[in-house]
């Protein structure tokens, strides 16, 4: 960088932009901002490389037991705003925010927003609905849990990952011992070690997602989904659908409400959040909560159909005050109805020919297609987000059009009329 582009230039730090967070560099770029990468970890992990897109970036640096240096770095440069975008980043974020006196959440708590044991017993302490759990470094502490708890099917997953990595319902004491070794000692997705388990009581209910954008502890909820999932080769935990629901509706209220509290207890006082919410009994209850945008691409959706997303309200909140509580006041309002569609694949082997994609494409409802495997790559059978080998993103004003698309989009899969191996 030439010494006064240093000077003149406004910079954004997004840390581990990532997922849907690759769009941030370039809405910066159309705000008149230069966008460093700053990466929490000194490799990228596997699931998230691909969706990197270093040229978006004047500046990338990578953190490895090197803040001093990051933090001499950053001060030496006009930052406007640092941006976390991955459970992965919460912690460095919240560190180098702090350091430069920007907006962010405070660092002594970070642990709650990014452990998923730790939020769960922020909710208790601060008198919410929250789930019934143990963490644990051995199968033995699982077992006097298990003892004490008296009740089947529970939840084991491990403390960090994302996606439904490794989340498995246990029915039995035999199965919670396989998910004990499977975990303990494993590596997720995010690349981590797992050196803890979480066991938890089965919240039997439909779970939803409420996304939202804090600025000083004033929340705006931008979107509530609904998540359809399924058994699948195995998975308890296997994405089918994601659907937006009206915020007025009376769950969208009751979950917003719920969530504000939750946002709260974990001490989300400026950024996004994702939310994930079980509603038992006619109560929510909190499975984790993420400080970031809704991952995925959804927001990217959003924009497609509303005059604006999660990814405006989140770069106003750090650097356009006014036109945060603009939009907080006059609120999101959906244009079309949104369905995504994660297909399920039942089988594994390399791809020979894919077939459909003109018909998929054709479909009234469509908005788009990410296909992650191609010809001559190989396909697996789907048990969780990351095995996922196609989604096709749907939206549409009229609701029965887009629900009989869905309907042809499963007509294809039952099938196994798609991928050809």
């Amino acid at each position: 960088m030439k010494e006064h582009d240093t000077k003149e230039a406004k910079y954004v730090v997004i840390v581990d932009p990532f997922s849907t967070s690759n769009v941030l560099a370039k809405e910066l770029k159309g705000r008149g901002y230069k966008s460093i990468a700053l990466i929490s970890k000194n490799k990228i992990p596997d699931v998230f490389s691909g969706s990197y897109e270093r040229e978006d970036f004047i500046l990338e640096l990578r953190f490895n037991d090197n803040f001093e240096e990051i933090i001499g770095i950053l001060k030496s440069l006009n930052i406007k705003a640092v941006i976390s975008c991955l459970e992965t980043s919460v912690v460095l974020a919240d560190k180098v925010a702090y350091e430069l006196n920007l907006k962010g959440n405070n660092p002594n708590s970070s642990n709650l927003r990014r452990d998923k044991y730790k939020m769960g017993e922020a909710l208790r302490h601060a008198g919410l609905r929250a789930v019934k759990q143990q963490l644990a470094t051995s199968k033995e502490e699982v077992y006097d849990w298990l003892e004490e708890h008296k009740k089947f099917p529970v939840v084991v997953k491990p403390v960090k990952s994302a996606g439904s990595d490794s989340v498995v319902i246990c029915h039995n004491l035999a199965e919670v011992d396989l998910a004990c070794n499977d975990i303990l000692g494993s590596t997720n997705k995010l690349e981590e070690s797992n050196t803890e388990v979480l066991i938890q009581e089965f919240l039997a209910g439909n779970e939803y997602v409420v996304d939202t954008v804090t600025l000083d502890g004033y929340t705006v909820t931008t979107n509530v989904f609904v998540y359809e999932k399924t058994l699948a080769n195995g998975a308890d935990f296997v994405y089918r659908a994601i659907r937006a629901l009206d915020r007025d509706s009376r769950i969208a209220k009751q979950l917003i409400k719920y969530n504000d509290e939750v946002l709260k207890a974990v001490g989300v006082e400026h950024g996004a959040g994702h939310s994930e919410i079980i509603i038992e009994n006619d109560e929510p209850c909190l499975v984790e909560v993420g400080a970031r945008l809704h991952g995925g691409n959804i927001p990217t959706v959003v924009q497609k159909c509303a005059p604006w997303s999660q990814i405006e309200l989140l770069l106003d909140s750090h650097l356009d005050t006014a036109e945060f509580y603009r939009k907080m006041d006059s609120g999101l309002n959906m244009e079309k109805n949104i369905l995504i569609h994660f297909y399920i694949s039942n089988k594994e082997g390399t791809v020979k020919k894919i077939n459909e994609r003109a018909n998929i494409s054709s479909l009234s409802s469509f908005i788009d297609a990410i296909w992650y495997v191609d010809v001559g790559k190989h396909i697996n059978k789907t048990i969780d987000l990351y095995t996922c080998p196609l989604k096709v993103i749907l939206a549409n004003e009229d609701e029965d059009k887009l629900l009989e698309d869905r309907d042809t989009l499963i007509s294809m899969e039952k099938a196994d009329t798609v991928f050809v191996i």
